[in-house]
C-alpha cells in the first residue's frame, strides 16, 4: 500500500516543483516588452484605437506556465480591460485545452493567442477601448502576469500610455447666403457741334445726324435696363479760342442751355437731372485735338496755350502762325460744341456666404 500512494507522491512532487520553477524563471525574466513602448492614443467618435505587439520566444515560457500580458485604461476607481495577450508553454496550453473540452468550449488559436512554433512569436493587437471624455488623464497600463497551473502573479507592470488626444467634437459650421446689392458707376459720353458763332443744334451739321443718333441710342439703352438709374447728365457748352472772351463767354453758356433743352424737350429728360455748365475759349481742347491731329507746329501751340497770357494775347499769337488758316479749316471748328456726359448706376446683386 505505501508503494501504491509513493509513486503518486513522487508525481506530484515533481509537477509543484516543475510549476514553481516556471513561475520563478518567469519572475526572473520581468514584464513583456511592448512596442512601441509609448503609443500615441487618440479618442476618435468616443473610443480609442489601441494598436501594440509583444514578442517573445516559446522556448522562454517554461512548459507549464503561461505568461500573459493584460493591458487596462486606468483612471481613478474606473478600469477599462483590453484584448490580453497570452503565450503558453506546451504543457500549459494541453491542460488549458482539456479545461475547455470539458467544459465544452471549442477551441481556436485565436481564443488562446497559444505559441505553436518555435523561434520569435510576435503578437499583434488591434483593438478599441470605450473613451469617455471625462478621462483624457487616464493610464494605459499592460501587466505582466505569470501563470502556473497552482500559483499565478503579476511580475511586472508598464505605463503603456500616459493620457489620450481628445478629438474636438465636429459641429457642422452654419452656412448663410444672403444676396448683396452692388452698384457699378457708369459714364458714357456724347457731343454735338455748332456752325461758327451759332448756339442752335442743327441735325444736318457736320456730323451731327451721327451723334444725336448715338445720343438717342445711349439714353434708350440705359432706360431700358431695370438695373439701370441715371444719376444726372451734365451738359458744357464750349467755344473755340478765337473771338473776344466776352463774346465767346456767353455763346458758350448759350450752347449749354441748347443742350439742356434740346435734353427735356428731344429726349424725355427732366431738368432736375441735368446740369449745365461751360468752358471759354477752349485752350486744352486745342492742344488735345492739334497733337491728336499732327499738326506740323503742335510745340508752339501748347506753348501759346499753356502761357499765362491774356486769352486776346494768346488769341493773336496763334492768328500769326503760319498754318493758322488750316487750325481755323480744320481744328477749331471741333471745339464749337456742346458734350453730354452721362451719369448712370448699375445694380445687380451677388452672394454673399457666411460661415459661422
Amino acid at each position: 500500500m505505501k508503494t501504491v500512494y509513493f509513486i503518486p507522491a513522487i508525481a506530484l512532487g515533481t509537477i509543484v516543483l516543475s510549476s514553481c520553477g516556471g513561475m520563478h524563471r518567469l519572475e526572473k525574466r520581468g514584464p513583456v516588452a511592448v512596442n512601441p513602448n509609448k503609443l500615441s492614443l487618440v479618442e476618435k467618435n468616443g473610443v480609442v484605437p489601441v494598436k501594440y505587439s509583444i514578442s517573445d520566444t516559446e522556448k522562454r515560457v517554461p512548459k507549464r506556465a503561461q505568461l500573459l500580458f493584460s493591458p487596462q485604461f486606468e483612471y481613478g476607481d474606473q478600469v477599462t480591460p483590453i484584448s490580453s495577450v497570452a503565450i503558453n508553454g506546451k504543457r500549459f496550453e494541453r491542460s488549458e485545452e482539456r479545461k475547455m473540452r470539458r467544459k465544452g468550449v471549442e477551441i481556436n488559436d485565436a481564443d488562446l493567442n497559444f505559441a505553436t512554433e518555435k523561434g520569435v512569436q510576435t503578437v499583434f493587437v488591434d483593438d478599441v477601448a470605450k473613451f469617455s471624455k471625462m478621462m483624457p488623464n487616464a493610464q494605459l497600463v499592460g501587466y505582466t502576469i505569470a501563470k502556473t497551473p497552482q500559483h499565478e502573479k503579476v511580475i511586472g507592470r508598464t505605463v503603456m500610455a500616459n493620457g489620450v488626444d481628445v478629438v474636438p467634437e465636429y459641429k457642422a459650421p452654419k452656412v448663410s447666403v444672403k444676396k448683396v446689392p452692388v452698384v457699378t458707376k457708369n459714364k458714357q459720353f456724347t457731343q454735338v457741334t455748332f456752325p461758327i458763332d451759332s448756339d442752335v443744334i442743327t441735325p444736318s451739321f457736320a456730323k451731327n445726324s451721327t451723334e444725336i443718333a448715338d445720343l438717342k441710342a445711349t439714353l434708350n439703352s440705359i432706360k431700358s435696363n431695370p438695373n439701370n438709374k441715371i444719376t444726372r447728365i451734365v451738359v458744357t457748352g464750349v467755344s473755340s479760342p478765337d473771338g473776344s472772351y466776352q463774346y465767346n463767354k456767353a455763346l458758350a453758356d448759350k450752347r449749354a442751355a441748347a443742350g439742356r433743352d434740346f435734353l427735356i424737350t428731344q429726349m424725355g429728360i427732366p431738368s432736375s437731372m441735368i446740369q449745365t455748365q461751360s468752358v471759354t475759349e477752349d485752350w486744352n481742347g486745342l492742344k488735345e485735338v492739334s497733337t491728336k491731329a499732327g499738326v506740323n507746329n503742335v510745340a508752339k501751340i501748347i506753348t501759346i496755350a499753356d502761357s499765362h497770357q491774356s486769352d486776346a494775347q494768346k488769341y493773336r499769337q496763334m492768328h500769326a502762325l503760319p498754318n493758322y488758316n488750316y487750325l481755323a479749316k480744320n481744328i477749331l471748328p471741333q471745339l464749337r460744341k456742346v458734350t453730354f456726359d452721362i451719369y448712370y448706376d448699375t445694380t445687380t446683386t451677388k452672394e454673399v456666404t457666411t460661415i459661422r
